[in-house]
């Protein structure tokens, strides 16, 4: 061989080349050198700079609008209520076309950036049970992330990967078997399933299956990390596990599990008949499935419905329009200089501002030096002055005294703090800057309606499992307000949380959301000063987070909180109804302890009220 390698090298060594130029081709040439490379089974990446064949390696998805193509720095600006009511007047549209187009671009699913592009800013079907049972006032702000920023929320566990390495070889298993069961089983792959009918849903199923028998279908295959040796029955007898046994002895998914949630969401976003659920156990040695032919469910659906679409609205595009999630730092500097006043103290002068605090906010208040101001204001001396100017002071004056600039003159300036000086433009070195006041945006309404119901909010209170929203709280605590003037409170439900309320100092009501996922009310009519008393239609334990709305709605002047016994709900979801049933009863003055309501009719009464914008006392048995 080397004999051979050394005889072709000397011929070429021997050889000579007359010419070494290579002709320049013509436009011509190249025209037919890409023509023919077109033709490729396989596309060539020498192609993907050249026109016209450039724009075949992009996908069409890529020019379909995204929900995240929403967000408009614009949006930056706006308070959460103004965000709100721009959130309800956007319409989420996609034509039956370009559905299609984003399926069959998204047919390798995770292996596409297009598949996460179109999936962000959507609730997606492995999300549906989360985001329908997570407390739109205070939601989980993971699941949020989870949604809005797919990239970001990537994670990778010991069990996801287990569920991954084996899925292929799972969905195998299922076709082989469904082969001898059914006439020409086929499995297709299948892309990002966009719901037509609303949108901001979508579903990504495993695979799409179908026979003559049975149509076509969507399979979900699940691979458990924890079923161990192929052993269901160990499996089924775990917390964690996915699969019950009925009467008849067989394996069923719980309609209280996740995967059921996930499963119909598929179906009704895909339009199949059927859903076949999968559960495989990989073994040391053998590969066993267990199979369930799952149907459309909907009642299940009906009522899954509106808290999606409740959460997408108030909750998820919210954070579309103005990302605070990754603008966090642009939104605090925002905060901060719409919030309170920016402070520079000299060095020569160490000695702080006197405050004035309001009494409707114990904490985290703007200063304020004139004490004749009713509410919180920028600082100022004059209520006269409709614009703060920024003030500053002699170093001769130990205690400084804060001036104002002339109204005539709006641009800011340095006044002297010689109170005698006549020079409106003092010595450089004879004075020293001690604070800039700015413009601070207008303090927010504790009591304004949140916005007009809309239908899914109607549809949570007809849904006798519906959990009313903060919404639909405050919808009814502002018509409840009209009743009896001398009745204050009925202040914004959200407002317990940062413990924001304003100080009531005589006779109120207010509804108030605890533990993330109950709502009381509490009063403190007919009470002793300084007492207040909570009705629970659970009869919830004075908890520390309960004493401590408390004290921020009675201020120092809290003495103690008890309980009454009041009727109790009959399920998981109508503390809101039976909160807002308290309420109106305290308005009119007549007190709720022996009132035996009518549950049956509670959330039609609710209905009819709302509509009408009169409450009404709810009826009784």
């Amino acid at each position: 061989m080397n004999d051979v390698c050394e005889q072709f090298y000397d011929e070429k060594k021997k050889s000579k080349i007359k010419d070494k130029s290579v002709l320049v081709p013509v436009q011509g040439d190249m025209d037919a050198i890409f023509s023919e490379l077109s033709e490729c089974k396989i596309k060539p990446v020498l192609l993907s700079p050249v026109q016209p064949y450039a724009e075949s390696y992009v996908k069409s998805s890529r020019h379909i609008t995204t929900v995240t193509d929403f967000f408009d720095k614009k949006y930056l600006e706006l308070s959460y209520p103004e965000l709100l009511k721009v959130c309800m007047s956007i319409k989420l549209d996609i034509t039956k076309e370009n559905i299609d187009q984003v399926e069959r671009d998204t047919i390798k699913q995770a292996k596409g950036i297009n598949f996460f592009e179109h999936r962000a800013g959507r609730i997606g079907a492995s999300q549906s049970k989360s985001a329908c049972h997570t407390n739109p006032a205070l939601p989980s702000q993971s699941l949020i992330k989870q949604i809005c920023y797919q990239e970001l929320a990537k994670f990778s566990t010991e069990a996801t990967e287990h569920g991954c390495r084996h899925k292929a070889f799972a969905i195998r298993t299922y076709e082989e078997f469904m082969k001898t069961h059914h006439v020409n089983f086929k499995v297709k792959e299948c892309g990002l399933a966009i719901n037509e009918d609303m949108p901001w849903l979508h579903a990504t199923t495993d695979l799409f299956c179908e026979c003559d028998c049975c149509d076509e279908g969507v399979g979900e295959v699940k691979c458990p990390f924890c079923l161990e040796n192929c052993d269901f029955e160990s499996y089924e007898k775990k917390s964690n596990t996915c699969l019950t046994k009925d009467i008849q002895g067989c394996y069923t998914l719980p309609h209280d599990h996740p995967y059921y949630y996930q499963i119909q969401q598929q179906l009704f976003t895909a339009k199949r008949p059927f859903c076949d659920f999968v559960v495989c156990a990989v073994g040391l040695s053998q590969v066993m499935p267990v199979h369930q032919h799952i149907l459309p469910d909907k009642p299940h659906w009906d009522s899954v419905v509106p808290k999606l679409e409740n959460f997408w609205s108030v909750c998820i595009l919210p954070e579309i329009l103005i990302r605070s999630m990754v603008n966090q730092k642009l939104l605090l500097n925002k905060s901060t200089n719409s919030s309170k006043s920016c402070t520079s103290v000299g060095q020569s002068n160490p000695t702080p501002q006197p405050t004035n605090v309001s009494q409707s906010n114990p904490t985290l208040q703007p200063t304020s030096v004139s004490q004749s101001i009713p509410t919180p204001q920028p600082t100022s001396v004059s209520q006269s002055i409709p614009t703060p100017q920024p003030t500053s002071f002699s170093q001769s004056n130990p205690t400084p005294e804060p001036t104002s600039a002339s109204q005539s003159n709006p641009t800011p300036q340095r006044i002297s703090g010689n109170k005698s000086s006549s020079s409106s433009t003092p010595d450089s070195g004879n004075f020293i800057f001690i604070k800039t006041v700015q413009n601070v945006s207008p303090q927010c309404n504790k009591y304004a309606k949140l916005g007009s119901l809309r239908q899914c909010e109607c549809d949570l209170i007809r849904d006798r499992l519906g959990w009313l929203d903060c919404a639909i709280i405050h919808e009814a605590q502002t018509l409840l307000s009209q009743i009896h003037k001398n009745i204050k409170g009925f202040q914004r439900p959200t407002l317990g949380a940062v413990r924001q309320f304003d100080v009531m100092t005589g006779d109120f009501i207010q509804i108030l959301h605890i533990k993330n996922n109950h709502w009381v009310c509490m009063t403190s009519i007919d009470c002793a000063q300084g007492y207040v008393i909570f009705l629970d239609s659970m009869m919830s334990p004075i908890s520390q987070e309960l004493q401590e709305l408390a004290e921020n709605l009675v201020g120092g002047n809290l003495k103690g909180v008890r309980k009454v016994n009041v009727q109790q709900q009959q399920n998981g979801s109508d503390c809101g109804v039976f909160s807002i049933a308290f309420a109106t009863c305290l308005a009119y003055r007549n007190f709720p302890l022996t009132v035996p309501f009518n549950i049956s009719k509670m959330r039609s009464h609710l209905i009819r009220c709302l509509q009408s914008g009169i409450m009404d006392l709810f009826p009784t048995i």
